[in-house]
Protein backbone atom coordinates (compact mmCIF):
# COMPACT_ATOMS: atom_id res chain seq x y z
CA UNK A 1 0.00 0.00 0.00
CA UNK A 2 1.40 3.31 -0.90
CA UNK A 3 1.30 6.31 1.57
CA UNK A 4 -1.05 8.23 -0.62
CA UNK A 5 -3.61 5.01 -0.05
CA UNK A 6 -3.10 4.73 3.55
CA UNK A 7 -3.27 8.53 3.93
CA UNK A 8 -6.66 8.47 2.15
CA UNK A 9 -7.82 5.82 4.36
CA UNK A 10 -7.09 7.51 7.66
CA UNK A 11 -8.79 10.61 6.55
CA UNK A 12 -11.97 8.79 6.00
CA UNK A 13 -11.67 7.23 9.06
CA UNK A 14 -11.03 10.52 11.37
CA UNK A 15 -13.59 11.82 9.29
CA UNK A 16 -16.07 9.52 10.67
CA UNK A 17 -14.82 9.21 13.73
CA UNK A 18 -15.61 13.00 14.37
CA UNK A 19 -18.59 12.52 12.39
CA UNK A 20 -20.00 10.10 15.53
CA UNK A 21 -20.99 7.55 12.76
CA UNK A 22 -17.91 4.86 13.95
CA UNK A 23 -16.02 4.56 17.15
CA UNK A 24 -13.44 1.81 16.71
CA UNK A 25 -12.40 1.82 12.99
CA UNK A 26 -9.61 -0.59 11.62
CA UNK A 27 -7.44 0.34 8.74
CA UNK A 28 -7.65 -1.95 6.61
CA UNK A 29 -4.36 -2.65 4.48
CA UNK A 30 -1.61 -4.82 3.48
CA UNK A 31 2.21 -4.01 4.24
CA UNK A 32 5.44 -6.16 3.50
CA UNK A 33 7.66 -8.44 6.60
CA UNK A 34 7.75 -6.95 10.10
CA UNK A 35 10.37 -7.02 11.72
CA UNK A 36 12.04 -5.77 14.98
CA UNK A 37 12.57 -6.95 18.66
CA UNK A 38 10.77 -3.67 19.98
CA UNK A 39 7.01 -3.19 19.67
CA UNK A 40 5.44 0.22 20.12
CA UNK A 41 1.96 2.18 20.70
CA UNK A 42 2.68 5.43 18.57
CA UNK A 43 -0.59 7.55 18.41
CA UNK A 44 -1.45 11.24 16.98
CA UNK A 45 -3.34 13.22 19.45
CA UNK A 46 -6.73 15.25 18.69
CA UNK A 47 -4.98 18.31 18.23
CA UNK A 48 -3.27 16.92 15.01
CA UNK A 49 -6.61 15.78 13.58
CA UNK A 50 -8.97 18.80 13.98
CA UNK A 51 -8.02 20.82 11.16
CA UNK A 52 -9.53 17.94 8.29
CA UNK A 53 -7.89 20.37 5.38
CA UNK A 54 -4.32 20.49 6.79
CA UNK A 55 -4.35 16.21 7.95
CA UNK A 56 -2.79 14.93 4.83
CA UNK A 57 0.56 17.11 5.29
CA UNK A 58 -0.08 16.46 9.01
CA UNK A 59 0.06 12.70 7.99
CA UNK A 60 2.57 12.87 5.81
CA UNK A 61 4.98 14.26 8.02
CA UNK A 62 4.15 11.40 10.69
CA UNK A 63 4.98 8.92 7.82
CA UNK A 64 7.99 10.33 6.88
CA UNK A 65 9.26 9.63 10.77
CA UNK A 66 8.31 6.39 10.42
CA UNK A 67 10.01 5.88 7.27
CA UNK A 68 13.40 7.21 8.44
CA UNK A 69 13.43 5.65 11.46
CA UNK A 70 12.69 2.02 9.76
CA UNK A 71 9.81 1.46 11.31
CA UNK A 72 7.04 -1.41 10.44
CA UNK A 73 3.61 -0.82 10.30
CA UNK A 74 1.52 -3.65 12.31
CA UNK A 75 -1.83 -2.52 12.53
CA UNK A 76 -3.81 1.01 12.40
CA UNK A 77 -6.95 2.59 13.77
CA UNK A 78 -9.12 5.14 14.82
CA UNK A 79 -10.56 5.87 17.97
CA UNK A 80 -13.58 8.41 18.70
CA UNK A 81 -13.43 10.58 21.33
CA UNK A 82 -17.24 9.17 22.82
CA UNK A 83 -15.34 5.71 22.38
CA UNK A 84 -12.26 6.60 24.28
CA UNK A 85 -15.27 8.07 27.07
CA UNK A 86 -17.66 4.98 26.81
CA UNK A 87 -14.81 2.47 27.92
CA UNK A 88 -12.82 4.53 30.43
CA UNK A 89 -9.82 4.39 27.97
CA UNK A 90 -8.29 7.81 28.40
CA UNK A 91 -9.02 7.54 32.75
CA UNK A 92 -6.96 4.50 32.42
CA UNK A 93 -4.11 5.37 29.91
CA UNK A 94 -3.83 8.44 32.84
CA UNK A 95 -3.63 6.22 35.53
CA UNK A 96 -2.86 7.90 38.95
CA UNK A 97 -3.03 11.06 37.80
CA UNK A 98 -7.05 10.40 36.94
CA UNK A 99 -7.53 8.83 40.03
CA UNK A 100 -6.36 11.07 42.08
CA UNK A 101 -8.38 13.86 40.56
CA UNK A 102 -11.13 11.68 40.91
CA UNK A 103 -10.70 10.94 44.12
CA UNK A 104 -7.24 11.81 46.46
CA UNK A 105 -8.64 10.79 49.66
CA UNK A 106 -8.47 6.86 48.80
CA UNK A 107 -5.87 7.49 45.88
CA UNK A 108 -2.82 9.67 47.00
CA UNK A 109 0.22 7.42 48.05
CA UNK A 110 1.50 7.36 51.36
CA UNK A 111 4.75 9.52 49.87
CA UNK A 112 2.90 12.07 48.04
CA UNK A 113 0.90 12.04 51.62
CA UNK A 114 4.41 12.49 53.21
CA UNK A 115 5.29 15.52 50.74
CA UNK A 116 2.09 16.89 51.42
CA UNK A 117 2.40 17.41 55.13
CA UNK A 118 6.43 18.90 54.41
CA UNK A 119 5.02 21.45 52.19
CA UNK A 120 2.02 22.91 53.40
CA UNK A 121 2.51 21.82 57.60
CA UNK A 122 -1.23 20.09 57.79
CA UNK A 123 -1.46 16.06 57.42
CA UNK A 124 -3.17 15.25 54.60
CA UNK A 125 -6.09 13.91 56.32
CA UNK A 126 -6.94 16.79 57.98
CA UNK A 127 -6.60 19.43 55.11
CA UNK A 128 -9.75 20.43 53.16
CA UNK A 129 -8.62 18.81 49.62
CA UNK A 130 -10.37 18.13 46.62
CA UNK A 131 -10.00 16.82 43.49
CA UNK A 132 -10.49 18.33 40.52
CA UNK A 133 -13.19 16.50 39.08
CA UNK A 134 -15.41 17.19 42.21
CA UNK A 135 -14.16 20.58 42.25
CA UNK A 136 -15.61 21.41 38.96
CA UNK A 137 -19.18 19.89 39.95
CA UNK A 138 -19.13 22.08 43.11
CA UNK A 139 -17.71 25.12 41.35
CA UNK A 140 -20.24 24.77 37.73
CA UNK A 141 -19.55 28.32 36.40
CA UNK A 142 -16.07 27.77 36.14
CA UNK A 143 -15.60 25.57 32.97
CA UNK A 144 -12.07 23.27 32.38
CA UNK A 145 -10.47 25.57 30.55
CA UNK A 146 -10.81 28.44 32.90
CA UNK A 147 -9.77 26.04 35.81
CA UNK A 148 -6.19 24.97 33.56
CA UNK A 149 -5.61 28.92 33.47
CA UNK A 150 -6.35 29.49 37.11
CA UNK A 151 -4.27 26.32 37.49
CA UNK A 152 -1.11 27.66 35.42
CA UNK A 153 -1.35 31.05 36.72
CA UNK A 154 -1.54 30.49 40.60
CA UNK A 155 1.38 27.51 40.67
CA UNK A 156 1.75 24.18 42.03
CA UNK A 157 3.86 21.85 43.84
CA UNK A 158 4.34 18.23 42.59
CA UNK A 159 3.65 15.88 45.62
CA UNK A 160 4.42 12.35 43.80
CA UNK A 161 4.52 10.71 40.23
CA UNK A 162 1.42 12.07 38.68
CA UNK A 163 0.16 14.16 41.55
CA UNK A 164 -0.20 18.02 41.80
CA UNK A 165 -1.36 20.31 44.52
CA UNK A 166 -2.27 24.03 44.20
CA UNK A 167 -3.82 26.02 47.42
CA UNK A 168 -6.56 28.07 46.96
CA UNK A 169 -6.63 30.67 49.48
CA UNK A 170 -9.90 32.51 48.63
CA UNK A 171 -11.80 29.01 48.95
CA UNK A 172 -9.57 27.60 51.55
CA UNK A 173 -9.08 24.34 49.34
CA UNK A 174 -5.93 22.16 48.48
CA UNK A 175 -6.80 21.43 44.80
CA UNK A 176 -5.03 17.91 43.15
CA UNK A 177 -4.48 17.60 39.81
CA UNK A 178 -6.64 20.84 38.10
CA UNK A 179 -5.05 20.84 34.58
CA UNK A 180 -6.15 17.22 33.84
CA UNK A 181 -10.21 17.98 33.48
CA UNK A 182 -9.13 20.33 30.56
CA UNK A 183 -6.66 17.07 29.30
CA UNK A 184 -9.63 14.51 30.23
CA UNK A 185 -12.23 16.74 27.68
CA UNK A 186 -10.08 17.25 25.31
CA UNK A 187 -9.08 13.50 24.18
CA UNK A 188 -13.15 12.45 25.29
CA UNK A 189 -14.61 15.37 23.86
CA UNK A 190 -17.79 14.63 20.98
CA UNK A 191 -15.37 15.72 17.55
CA UNK A 192 -11.85 14.39 18.69
CA UNK A 193 -10.46 11.39 17.86
CA UNK A 194 -6.75 9.75 18.26
CA UNK A 195 -5.51 8.05 15.49
CA UNK A 196 -3.11 4.86 16.83
CA UNK A 197 -0.24 3.18 15.30
CA UNK A 198 1.56 -0.10 16.36
CA UNK A 199 5.04 0.06 15.31
CA UNK A 200 7.88 -2.31 15.09
CA UNK A 201 11.39 -1.29 14.85
CA UNK A 202 15.11 -2.89 16.17
CA UNK A 203 15.73 1.12 16.65
CA UNK A 204 16.31 1.33 20.49
CA UNK A 205 13.66 2.89 22.45
CA UNK A 206 15.42 5.77 23.81
CA UNK A 207 16.36 6.44 20.32
CA UNK A 208 12.81 6.50 19.28
CA UNK A 209 11.68 8.49 22.07
CA UNK A 210 14.62 11.12 21.65
CA UNK A 211 14.90 11.19 18.19
CA UNK A 212 11.52 9.83 16.84
CA UNK A 213 9.01 12.00 18.66
CA UNK A 214 11.15 14.09 20.87
CA UNK A 215 11.09 15.11 24.20
CA UNK A 216 7.62 16.37 25.83
CA UNK A 217 8.70 19.57 25.32
CA UNK A 218 8.46 20.58 21.54
CA UNK A 219 10.80 23.57 21.46
CA UNK A 220 13.09 21.41 23.47
CA UNK A 221 12.91 18.33 21.05
CA UNK A 222 15.70 17.27 18.79
CA UNK A 223 15.64 18.71 15.57
CA UNK A 224 13.98 16.57 12.95
CA UNK A 225 11.57 15.15 15.62
CA UNK A 226 8.01 15.21 15.08
CA UNK A 227 7.46 17.39 17.66
CA UNK A 228 9.98 19.64 16.49
CA UNK A 229 9.17 19.77 13.26
CA UNK A 230 5.13 20.25 14.47
CA UNK A 231 6.33 23.21 16.46
CA UNK A 232 8.35 24.20 13.56
CA UNK A 233 5.55 23.96 10.65
CA UNK A 234 2.50 24.67 12.77
CA UNK A 235 1.52 27.42 10.60
CA UNK A 236 1.67 25.70 7.14
CA UNK A 237 0.37 22.30 8.38
CA UNK A 238 -2.35 24.09 9.86
CA UNK A 239 -2.65 23.21 13.34
CA UNK A 240 -3.14 25.59 16.57
CA UNK A 241 -1.18 25.66 19.75
CA UNK A 242 1.77 23.22 19.72
CA UNK A 243 3.29 23.33 23.53
CA UNK A 244 4.20 20.91 25.99
CA UNK A 245 0.36 20.23 27.09
CA UNK A 246 -0.34 19.51 23.45
CA UNK A 247 2.81 18.23 21.90
CA UNK A 248 1.12 15.91 19.27
CA UNK A 249 1.65 12.24 19.52
CA UNK A 250 2.50 9.65 21.95
CA UNK A 251 4.95 7.07 22.35
CA UNK A 252 5.12 4.39 24.67
CA UNK A 253 7.56 4.65 27.39
CA UNK A 254 9.29 1.23 27.21
CA UNK A 255 8.44 -2.16 26.65
CA UNK A 256 5.99 -3.19 29.88
CA UNK A 257 3.86 -0.23 29.78
CA UNK A 258 3.84 -0.42 25.99
CA UNK A 259 2.53 -3.85 26.08
CA UNK A 260 -0.15 -2.33 28.27
CA UNK A 261 -1.03 0.34 25.88
CA UNK A 262 -1.27 -1.90 22.96
CA UNK A 263 -3.79 -4.35 25.10
CA UNK A 264 -5.47 -1.24 25.53
CA UNK A 265 -5.48 1.08 22.36
CA UNK A 266 -5.88 -1.82 20.25
CA UNK A 267 -8.54 -3.90 21.22
CA UNK A 268 -11.94 -3.09 20.00
CA UNK A 269 -14.02 -2.80 23.61
CA UNK A 270 -17.39 -2.34 21.82
CA UNK A 271 -17.18 -6.45 21.07
CA UNK A 272 -17.55 -7.39 24.63
CA UNK A 273 -14.94 -9.83 24.19
CA UNK A 274 -12.34 -8.34 26.50
CA UNK A 275 -9.13 -7.17 26.03
CA UNK A 276 -6.66 -8.71 23.48
CA UNK A 277 -4.39 -11.50 24.66
CA UNK A 278 -0.93 -11.12 25.44
CA UNK A 279 0.27 -13.54 22.58
CA UNK A 280 -1.10 -10.91 20.15
CA UNK A 281 2.07 -8.81 20.81
CA UNK A 282 5.66 -9.92 20.32
CA UNK A 283 6.60 -8.76 23.97
CA UNK A 284 3.69 -10.32 25.50
CA UNK A 285 5.21 -13.85 24.21
CA UNK A 286 8.09 -13.14 25.97
CA UNK A 287 6.76 -12.79 28.46
CA UNK A 288 4.70 -16.27 28.28
CA UNK A 289 7.66 -17.69 27.52
CA UNK A 290 9.86 -16.72 31.18
CA UNK A 291 7.67 -16.22 33.65
CA UNK A 292 4.46 -17.73 35.42
CA UNK A 293 0.81 -15.99 35.16
CA UNK A 294 1.33 -14.46 38.58
CA UNK A 295 4.40 -13.05 37.90
CA UNK A 296 3.16 -10.92 34.34
CA UNK A 297 -0.03 -9.93 36.56
CA UNK A 298 2.49 -8.50 38.94
CA UNK A 299 4.60 -6.78 35.85
CA UNK A 300 1.12 -5.88 33.72
CA UNK A 301 0.28 -4.26 37.11
CA UNK A 302 3.18 -2.17 37.77
CA UNK A 303 4.15 -3.66 41.11
CA UNK A 304 6.83 -1.57 43.20
CA UNK A 305 9.84 -3.44 43.52
CA UNK A 306 13.08 -2.74 45.15
CA UNK A 307 16.56 -2.66 43.48
CA UNK A 308 19.58 -1.77 45.49
CA UNK A 309 17.95 -0.63 48.45
CA UNK A 310 15.33 1.98 46.43
CA UNK A 311 12.01 1.36 45.70
CA UNK A 312 11.10 1.77 41.61
CA UNK A 313 7.93 0.51 39.48
CA UNK A 314 8.44 -1.98 37.00
CA UNK A 315 6.96 0.63 34.57
CA UNK A 316 9.87 3.51 35.63
CA UNK A 317 12.70 0.01 35.75
CA UNK A 318 11.64 -0.76 32.06
CA UNK A 319 11.32 3.10 30.77
CA UNK A 320 13.29 3.06 27.40
CA UNK A 321 14.99 -0.32 28.04
CA UNK A 322 14.48 -2.44 24.88
CA UNK A 323 12.67 -5.37 24.81
CA UNK A 324 15.40 -8.20 25.56
CA UNK A 325 17.25 -5.75 28.25
CA UNK A 326 13.74 -5.44 30.22
CA UNK A 327 13.44 -9.27 30.38
CA UNK A 328 16.91 -9.47 32.07
CA UNK A 329 15.89 -6.44 34.66
CA UNK A 330 12.67 -8.20 35.23
CA UNK A 331 14.18 -11.84 35.82
CA UNK A 332 16.97 -10.21 37.93
CA UNK A 333 13.59 -9.04 40.45
CA UNK A 334 11.41 -12.25 39.68
CA UNK A 335 11.74 -13.34 43.52
CA UNK A 336 9.58 -10.21 44.09
CA UNK A 337 6.99 -10.17 41.43
CA UNK A 338 5.02 -13.59 43.28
Amino acid sequence: MTDNQLTKQLVDAISRAREGTAGFIPIEYTFGSLTGQNQFLFFMKPELLENLAGLEGVISLIMDGIHEYDFSIERMMVLSGRYLAEYGIISEHYGIIDAVARNPRENLAQKAADAFLSEYQISFDEAPVIGSIDYLDEYPDMSADELSKAWLDGGYKRLGSGTYCQYIDDKNLYLINGFYPRLLQHFIDGQSCIASFVLRADLSWETARRDFVGVTEPEKAVAGSIRNELLKQKEQLGVGEVSPNLNGVHLSAGPVEGLVELKRFTTDHSTGKGTAALAEFTFGKTLQESFETGQIDSILANKTVTVDGRETTVFDLTEERNADESIDILLSVGDQLA
